[in-house]
């Protein structure tokens, strides 16, 4: 039931984004994410607003007595998706950033909070950051080549022999990753 258009969904032009380009690709694909969320939202069921506020507050108390605070998460993500996950990329660099990242994501589990909204907000914002930084760095450890603005050390030229396409990944109904590249 999540539905994205512009940036944050990869987009048209991919790693060779040109500057102004995300305008218009948001408005044009925006339109078909909203038409297609719209028809979506009419065959499910709108759920209970309670029990999900009832289900984050009971996570919310399971997550006391960690370590570092969401900013401490935040900055530690954002240089460590620069220095290894960034433009400049290898294997070894790409491996630890996922296994930290994988490890981030776990002590998120145990931030602290003290029950506010806000609190409650930053550790769910952490989370999805550690599991989105975590979806990068896979695919980029997947894709055995450079393309566009993306330079892989280990595999500097770009292949279109095996590469011209795009890697895909979707989760199965037991939150299972499944990858899979479609070729063009």
């Amino acid at each position: 039931g999540v539905f994205a258009a512009g940036e944050v969904a990869g987009g048209l032009h991919g790693a060779n984004r040109m500057g102004g380009n995300a305008l218009s690709e948001t408005l044009v694909f925006g339109a078909r994410a909203g038409t297609a969320a719209a028809e979506w939202a009419k065959g499910s069921s709108p759920g209970d607003p309670r029990s999900m506020l009832l289900l984050l507050n009971e996570r919310a108390r399971k997550w006391e007595g960690g370590k570092s605070t969401g900013s401490d998460f935040r900055e530690k993500l954002c240089k460590l998706m620069w220095q290894d996950g960034g433009i400049l990329r290898n294997q070894e660099g790409l491996e630890r950033a996922l296994a930290t990242v994988k490890e981030m994501f776990s002590e998120s589990l145990g931030s602290s909070v003290e029950h506010s909204p806000r609190e409650v907000r930053n550790v769910i914002e952490l989370r999805s950051a550690t599991r989105v930084a975590a979806l990068i760095l896979d695919g980029a450890l997947r894709r055995r080549e450079s393309r566009g603005a993306h330079f892989r050390e280990d595999f500097p030229k770009q292949d279109d022999d095996n590469w011209r396409g795009r890697l895909q990944v979707h989760l199965t109904s037991n939150g299972e990753e499944v990858w899979h590249f479609q070729p063009e």
